[in-house]
């Protein structure tokens, strides 16, 4: 074995960029998506959505009011207002209702349509076009 290795001087580590606790202090108001939905508040509208449209929800508004804290328009009082089980659960249930109410949709009526690919043109009845 060759005696002439020279141990490596060590060096110390270079410090990551930590994370501004200031800009982060609100985000620790928010509550996490487990926890939200395990709230009893959040139950009847666990029960009529569904798990999967709820926890989607649920993400939708906590990466909102992230964005808002990363904006600089919430501060730390006002994400606990915001963040609260409570107030989040009026804000889903708002969404809920405009994805999931019936409200009248725009039709067409495609009786006696026939689409023919090859040539690339649509034959349509005489009762389609007026």
């Amino acid at each position: 074995m060759p005696t002439n290795i020279k141990a490596r001087p060590r060096t110390r580590k270079k410090a990551t960029p930590s994370v501004d606790r200031a800009s982060s202090a609100p985000l620790r108001g928010l509550p996490a998506v487990s926890r939200l939905l395990e709230d009893p508040g959040l139950a009847p509208l666990l029960a009529a959505l569904g798990r999967e449209l709820l926890t989607g929800l649920v993400r939708e508004r906590l990466q909102f009011l992230r964005e808002e804290v990363g904006q600089g328009r919430l501060d730390r009082q006002a994400v606990q207002l915001a963040g609260t089980p409570a107030a989040i659960a009026t804000t889903i249930a708002a969404a809920a209702r405009g994805l999931t109410e019936m409200r009248p949709q725009p039709v067409i009526h495609a009786t006696r349509v026939v689409v023919d690919t090859d040539r690339k043109r649509v034959v349509v009845g005489k009762s389609v076009c007026y």
